[in-house]
């Protein structure tokens, strides 16, 4: 069913064209919280009580905090711990009742609010960790455990990678088996949230098979990265990644995934709340329409250099949490990576989703501040990685590379000189239609609650 308001087009100036509330969602600039909540943004919101940040509440909520913190006993050892305590739930709470709200709104707009005060948070300790001495940068990290600092045993994993014999039944298994650990776990968790962020089964295949191209690219540097044909194949590619990947799928298949579609004036009525009543607690923690995003790496160079470059940003993330882990000495059970896994994970929702728009929408000029954020901070880890390598990176990459990347490099440039060269003939032009809200010729209209409604079955 579908409502349209009906307006008096008699009364508008005709040299003006009316935009409507449209405009509020469609520019993906900062929403307010009490316009998400006057303007039904979603079909079912949250009541108005759980969706306004109350500020007074919050200050209560965080004076006792603060105030049961600071009756503790305080000492030399914990003290920088307290304080670091103390500043993250400080700058966290103030960030979850007036950051701005991002374009994904599930499970809770306060959520994501403090996602993004991580965030900051992560980009701040990752400034000053830049700018710590080397020395001194492994030893920072011991502030969290005192069991870091100290240089990694680097595993090799192509040790024994023996499965045929000799003898009767020609197939020995035992290393095979060996090989199943937490980190399968890790695999398979890891790439049905990665399908539930791409929303592409074409896409993510090609990430998963293009990680394991870059673990042979780079395991001359990382001894980690050397595993048995089998473990790349037949238990990340075709296993455990696999597996992900389609569970992932059922997920979205199972929450209609549809192309989005942007309202104009829509009023939610009494039957259509009541169809979607909240004593069904679950409809507040699904999205009401799981939008697909289908990339179209191929439909014009714009947006094949965009789409690569989202592939190259989504690697250097995996590749970093080796990396860092590398040159900091930090093991790779340790919940410090589990926490970056985690927060990353979280962080990309809003950053694809909004990379997303930022290709495809027309009406979408701004880059979106999680985006910001999140190339920062991707900069951020990779300049500590660089800074501190020390003799780590110096061996040079084996012909093979080179020859591999040399096909793939000459690869890009023929795709991207045949898709400039296909537009400049068929004489299309893909440069976005930027929209100003402030210029004298678009006027938007407040809604009217009084306005008749037609309703259109």
């Amino acid at each position: 069913m579908k409502e349209i308001s009906k307006s008096n087009t008699n009364k508008n100036n005709t040299t003006k064209r009316n935009i409507g509330v449209q405009a509020v969602q469609s520019t993906k600039d900062y929403i307010s919280p009490n316009v998400a909540a006057s303007f039904n943004l979603e079909l079912v919101e949250y009541p108005k009580y759980f969706l306004i940040p109350h500020a007074i509440i919050s200050l209560i909520i965080l004076f006792s905090i603060i105030f049961y913190m600071s009756m503790q006993e305080i000492t030399k050892d914990n003290a920088i711990k307290y304080g670091l305590v103390g500043l993250s739930v400080c700058f966290c709470c103030y960030g979850c009742v007036y950051l701005p709200d991002s374009i994904v709104r599930r499970p809770h707009p306060i959520f994501w609010r403090f996602i993004q005060s991580c965030a900051l948070l992560y980009m701040l300790f990752l400034a000053f960790l830049l700018f710590t001495p080397k020395d001194d940068t492994k030893n920072l990290l011991r502030i969290f455990d005192d069991k870091l600092g100290v240089p990694l045993q680097n595993k090799n994993y192509a040790e024994n990678c023996k499965v045929v014999t000799d003898t009767f039944p020609f197939i020995d298994l035992t290393n095979f088996i060996g090989a199943f650990d937490f980190f399968m776990t890790a695999h398979l968790v890891g790439w049905f949230v990665k399908m539930l962020i791409v929303r592409d089964v074409y896409l993510c295949w090609f990430l998963s098979i293009f990680f394991e191209i870059m673990e042979l690219t780079f395991r001359h540097w990382l001894p980690n990265f050397y595993e048995c044909w089998w473990d790349h194949l037949i238990l990340d590619v075709f296993g455990c990644n696999a597996l992900g990947i389609f569970l992932g799928h059922m997920v979205c298949h199972y929450f209609e995934m549809k192309n989005l579609k942007w309202f104009t004036k829509t009023v939610i009525t009494e039957e259509i709340s009541q169809q979607y009543s909240y004593k069904n607690i679950f409809h507040l923690f699904h999205p009401n329409t799981l939008s697909k995003h289908d990339w179209k790496i191929f439909s014009s160079f714009d947006r094949f250099r965009s789409v690569l470059w989202y592939i190259f940003f989504i690697n250097m993330v995996d590749l970093s949490h080796f990396f860092l882990k590398h040159v900091l000495w930090i093991p790779a059970d340790h919940n410090i990576l589990f926490v970056r896994i985690n927060f990353w994970a979280c962080f990309a929702v809003v950053c694809t989703r909004e990379f997303y728009e930022y290709i495809t929408n027309e009406s979408c000029t701004r880059f979106g501040q999680f985006n910001f954020l999140a190339h920062l901070v991707l900069f951020l880890e990779w300049m500590i990685i660089i800074r501190n390598r020390e003799d780590s990176f110096i061996k040079p990459f084996p012909t093979e590379v080179i020859v591999f990347w040399t096909f793939v490099g000459l690869l890009l440039i023929s795709i991207s000189v045949y898709l400039m060269r296909k537009e400049c003939c068929s004489g299309i032009n893909n440069k976005k239609r930027k929209i100003n809200l402030v210029e004298p010729e678009v006027t938007i209209e407040e809604f009217d609650p009084n306005q008749e409604i037609v309703k259109i079955f």
